[in-house]
């Protein structure tokens, strides 16, 4: 099961055009990805993100802190900004 690993700060739309749209909404996110199928979750919880090009900080949900450090890559291999 997996669980809050970190968060990462970078836009709803630089997250689209790295991982595709969000998979689903919740209860207490508005978006949600699933990273590669794996067992990696990128969301806002509890705070609504702009779905836009404004920075955020998105919870990073994985079975280790490993899991961020792989969205991070992702991220920066696209050539998106993310911190």
């Amino acid at each position: 099961m997996s669980c809050l690993q970190g968060y990462i700060h970078t836009s709803y739309n630089a997250l689209v055009r790295v991982f595709g749209a969000p998979m689903r909404d919740g209860d207490k996110s508005s978006v949600e990805w699933c990273v590669d199928g794996k067992d990696v979750y990128i969301y806002d919880y509890k705070s609504f993100c702009p779905q836009n090009d404004t920075v955020f900080e998105f919870h990073v949900g994985g079975n280790d802190i490993r899991d961020v450090r792989a969205v991070i890559t992702a991220l920066r291999a696209a050539g998106e900004q993310v911190r």
